[in-house]
């Protein structure tokens, strides 16, 4: 196992709860003004943790976790830009800034999934071409993990079509928040879970 290698402490909870990480999710989670994609995360993670993957056993599962909350980012911008055409997308390596992630971890995440040939001339090359193969390694599970939580395809795209605007779970205003057919962030969704 990879992560004993890398463990020199253990915690008793051995998990990372969302009041760890709730100051960096907030400046991870800002695309609206509301707050609405914040409280998502925020219920989504407790998603995560039931779905045993916020672990902070060693730094190895810890290094995971933490990328699954910028996974966790990326499905969400990309669904923005799918649903209300909002391009919310930064760099991962500034969505990580104020997460400590483990350059060796990062690297034994990343490995395989990293583009052989890459023009990688620095350490800020190499360190966010890691970032991006290791998240793009980790976003199916998380994907995987809420689609099993709400329900499917539907009821996520549902949950997420509520967040702009911060929208009670029950709306039943008829402002299309709550969403039964079939639209581009729905496409998105479900082309999503065949990669």
């Amino acid at each position: 196992m990879k992560c004993k290698t890398l463990c020199t402490t253990q915690r008793a909870d051995m998990t990372v709860e969302w009041d760890e990480i709730s100051d960096a999710a907030s400046g991870i989670f800002n695309i609206w003004t509301s707050g609405g994609d914040l409280d998502f995360a925020n219920e989504s993670w407790s998603h995560l943790a039931a779905g045993g993957l916020t672990s902070d056993e060693c730094v190895y599962d810890l290094t995971r976790t933490l990328l699954r909350l910028i996974a966790l980012r990326l499905i969400y911008g990309e669904f923005c830009a799918a649903k209300w055409n909002e391009q919310s997308e930064k760099p991962i390596s500034y969505l990580v800034e104020d997460l400590e992630i483990d350059p060796l971890a990062l690297g034994l995440i990343a490995g395989d999934y990293m583009a052989p040939g890459s023009e990688l001339g620095d350490l800020f090359s190499l360190r966010a071409a890691a970032l991006e193969a290791a998240v793009k390694r980790l976003k199916p599970e998380v994907l995987a993990c809420l689609l099993n939580a709400y329900g499917g395809s539907i009821e996520l795209n549902s949950r997420l079509s509520r967040t702009a605007a911060n929208l009670d779970a029950n709306d039943d205003s008829g402002d299309g928040a709550t969403v039964t057919g079939d639209c581009a962030a729905l496409d998105f969704i479900r082309n999503h879970c065949k990669r």
